[in-house]
């Protein structure tokens, strides 16, 4: 329900701001996140003491821009359902390369660690890595493609892409897909400064 609400938001948002677009002025690495997110565990991992379960909840994510070139992010995420229930954090630097003023490609790596109840075997940490395109496609939409490998609580390589409108240089809305053994789709709002 919860979900469905905030779709319908998003797109009363976009359609309202329609008449007072204004352009995006180029990506942002500097910003700050709300998201709703779900996950949905589906791999065959020993790990996992359940498989087949998921877990949602309000998650939030960071981004600072250190120079031209490079940027550190993290992520918090504390999600639960039927007395399950995980806490992932994440750090990360990250490295990007203009191909044009509207695309990036990203490369990263950082931390992760994940604090489970009745869910996995142990706690676990470890490390991330990823790569991904990054581009503006017209002046108020956001795309982003790639991949991403973890390898604490369940070791996954997963797909992830993500789409936003841009309502002006500053705010946000989208939605953020990861698809491997654990699939987390999110929907966020995005502050940049």
């Amino acid at each position: 329900m919860m979900k469905k609400t905030l779709l319908v938001a998003v797109s009363a948002l976009m359609a309202l701001s329609a008449q007072a677009k204004q352009p995006a002025g180029g990506l942002q690495y500097t910003y700050l996140q709300g998201q709703w997110s779900e996950v949905d565990f589906d791999g065959n991992d020993s790990n996992l003491a359940n498989n087949d379960i998921d877990l949602d909840g309000l998650t939030a994510a960071a981004s600072f821009k250190l120079n031209e070139s490079f940027y550190l992010t993290g992520d918090h995420m504390r999600l639960s359902e039927s007395g399950y229930r995980v806490e992932r954090l994440a750090l990360a630097g990250g490295f990007r390369m203009p191909l044009s003023r509207v695309l990036d490609i990203n490369v990263g790596a950082g931390l992760v660690d994940y604090d489970v109840k009745n869910l996995a075997n142990d706690d676990d940490s470890g490390i991330m890595m990823y790569a991904r395109v990054r581009g503006l496609i017209e002046p108020d939409w956001e795309i982003s493609a790639g991949f991403q490998y973890e390898d604490a609580l369940i070791e996954d390589t997963a797909f992830t892409f993500s789409a936003g409108y841009h309502f002006h240089r500053q705010l946000s809305v989208g939605i953020a897909t990861s698809n491997g053994d654990m699939d987390v789709t999110s929907l966020y709002l995005r502050f940049a400064f």
